[in-house]
Order: structure tokens, then sequence, then C-alpha cells
């Protein structure tokens, strides 16, 4: 565990990503390189995604998170051009 001022106290290496409806495991993985992780567990029934990276520092982590921020912002990595939920 980490603790970090921006994102809180997590692991360093764990990241979620909500997937947008009808959207799933398929979807979560097309974001794995993006991230630079691969997906080790879900929460199916709501689009929830694990994603495990490398990270070993908070600084890790706010990596992470930031660049899923900046995923979600642009053109996400799907062939339908649909888009992950997007927090309010």
């Amino acid at each position: 565990m980490v603790a970090s001022e921006r994102v809180g106290v997590g692991p360093a290496d764990q990241v979620l990503v909500l997937m947008a409806e009808g959207k799933g495991r398929a979807e979560a993985r097309r974001w794995q390189p993006e991230l630079g992780g691969s997906v080790v567990g879900e929460v199916e029934y709501i689009g929830l995604y694990q994603i495990q990276t490398s990270g070993t520092t908070a600084q890790d982590l706010e990596s992470a998170v930031e660049q899923g921020k900046r995923q979600l912002m642009s053109t996400p990595p799907s062939p339908t051009g649909s888009s992950p939920r997007r927090s309010p």
C-alpha cells in the first residue's frame, strides 16, 4: 500500500476501470496496453475491472490514474467508438 495526496491510499500496482454500460471484459482488455497492465479482477455486472500494473510507488499509482483519466478524455481504444463512463 502507498499513500498519495492526489489519489489517496491504495496498492501501487492496481487501477480500477469502470466501463460504459454494455461493455465487458473484452473492452477492458483493450485498455491494458494503455495502462501498462493486465485485467486481474472484475465485478462484471457493474462493469468494474481491476488492472494490475508494475507500479511500486505512490508516483506509479498517480501516473496510472492520470493515464486512465487521459484515456477517458480521448478516443477510447474501441472499434465501436463507445467510451467508458466518466465520473461527474
